[in-house]
């Protein structure tokens, strides 16, 4: 009996000591994903509160008829007037930071810094959902598009040592919102926009939102790095 209990004592503490690895397993990627996650509720509250303003029969709307086409097209010329030039201010995570060889062309060199969650458009720019914002009785999807972001000097080892160093790190992203554009056709591009239309990533047909208010960023900085 003594040999049998011991044996069960053992097998208990066994089984105790795997269902422990178990779970640190299964815990490992939600605390991951918890750790990998990126707040933007400032820039939220901050466009929140810019958005609160606009007049009663300004605000968009999310019908496809003519009145929510009109009505949209208010609230993004209110917004050109109102949202341009201001600060904004968030985080992001760098996945990825480094200096590689530039494609097509041999012998170049080219640097890369690439942050969670991110989209990257066909026209090179970045984009990241903050999150939904209210207006007009409908909740509209946040989009930021910036440059993708590309560290101006010589790419050299202290160059490559900086970048390293910014590998897996959480940063400080400082911008103001830009606007008014003129593209080669002579169409004013960038304005801050309301849609109801889906955005599409070209490349993977991938569909970020498809009631969305869009804004473009420039002046953009990571922590005081100087990008192009």
């Amino acid at each position: 009996m003594s040999v049998l209990r011991h044996c069960s004592i053992f097998a208990c503490l066994v089984l105790c000591a795997l269902c422990a690895d178990v779970c640190r397993c299964t815990a490992s990627p939600a605390d991951k994903s918890k750790e990998d996650s990126i707040s933007y509720a400032d820039t939220l509250a901050a466009i929140q509160k810019i958005v609160d303003k606009i007049p009663a029969e300004s605000q968009p709307k999310d019908s496809r008829d003519v009145t929510g086409t009109l009505q949209r097209d208010k609230a993004n010329q209110w917004l050109a007037e109102n949202l341009i030039g201001k600060p904004v201010e968030f985080s992001v995570k760098v996945t990825r930071a480094s200096i590689g060889p530039t494609i097509g062309q041999p012998g170049g060199k080219s640097a890369m810094i690439q942050i969670a969650n991110e989209t990257v458009l066909l026209n090179g720019n970045v984009v990241i959902d903050a999150g939904k914002i209210h207006s007009g009785g409908t909740n509209w999807q946040l989009l930021i598009e910036f440059p993708q972001p590309r560290p101006r000097g010589e790419l050299d080892d202290a160059m490559s040592e900086k970048l390293h160093q910014l590998n897996g790190q959480i940063v400080k992203v400082t911008a103001t919102v830009s606007g008014g554009k003129k593209d080669k056709k002579g169409n004013t591009v960038g304005l801050p926009v309301f849609s109801i239309e889906k955005v599409v990533m070209a490349r993977a047909r991938q569909v970020l939102a498809d009631r969305t208010l869009q804004i473009h960023l420039s002046n953009v900085s990571f922590d005081g790095l100087d990008l192009k």
